[in-house]
């Protein structure tokens, strides 16, 4: 049974840097048109350096970071350490996979 964190007897699911789900990257793609209307307007994108937040970055901003939008993964941006899934992942190796356009 899961239960939410910060829920009585929350067991953390010890999956570290977890990847964005099936629905998540949906969600974002679902965002690429409306985003991709506005894309001149972006100047930068951001994202969190977790794998779930790049891939969220580079499906929702595509048009954007195609046309050569500047984009920086920030540590700063990143969730709080409750659990292991918050813990990220060596940014040589984000730079080689999802976060390959919002690393410098």
């Amino acid at each position: 049974m899961h239960r939410p964190w910060g829920s009585p007897n929350f067991v953390d699911p010890d999956i570290r840097d977890a990847p964005l789900e099936p629905s998540g990257l949906a969600g974002a793609r679902a965002l690429r048109e409306p985003l991709a209307r506005d894309a001149a307007d972006v100047e930068l994108v951001v994202s969190s350096p977790l794998t779930r937040a790049l891939a969220t970055a580079d499906a929702a901003f595509d048009a954007a970071l195609t046309s050569g939008v500047p984009a920086l993964a920030l540590p700063l941006a990143a969730e709080r350490c409750y659990m292991t899934s918050d813990v990220g992942t060596p940014v040589s190796k984000l730079r080689e996979g999802v976060g390959r356009r919002l690393w410098p």
